[in-house]
């Protein structure tokens, strides 16, 4: 197994352990006022932290033997008449992530009158998109994202 792969199977781990776990246990509060969940498996760490509320941003960060290879940045709106099942709903969607590209859900996921979609370009080295939810035709949420790996020092 390549750096890429062994990165890209953290990922999906550390994601569907996490923020999509949708388990509250998990979320620590920051003195910034902040949210973080965290995962560690062997080498490799995990953060995603992010601040606001229905208007939001935040980072993912991974590290491998204590250097940072790979982040993401995103900014999101919930509209405020997004029912409860939405918040499970897209959290199972970040748990079924693409094929070799476990940075989001996947590009598209029905259940009942919810639907999931997912626009990116790139790859895990190098990516762009963005991500809605809609009611219906009623658009609840989006989300735009953009990442790739780092260079270490």
């Amino acid at each position: 197994m390549n750096d890429r792969d062994a990165l890209a199977r953290f990922l999906l781990r550390a994601k569907q352990q996490s923020y999509a776990a949708d388990d509250p246990s998990r979320l620590h509060s920051l003195e910034d006022g902040g949210l973080e969940v965290r995962h560690a498996e062997a080498e490799f760490s995990y953060r995603d932290r992010w601040y606001g509320g229905a208007r939001f941003t935040g980072q993912e960060l991974a590290w491998r033997g204590g250097r940072l290879v790979w982040s993401m940045n995103f900014y999101g709106v919930t509209e405020a008449a997004a029912p409860a099942r939405f918040f499970h709903f897209h959290k199972r969607a970040l748990r079924e992530p693409p094929q070799g590209f476990p940075v989001r859900g996947p590009a598209l996921l029905r259940d009942g009158d919810l639907t999931y979609v997912n626009d990116w370009s790139g790859s895990l080295e190098a990516f762009w998109g963005a991500e809605r939810v809609f009611e219906g035709e009623r658009q609840l949420f989006r989300l735009g994202y953009h990442g790739g790996l780092l260079d270490s020092a």
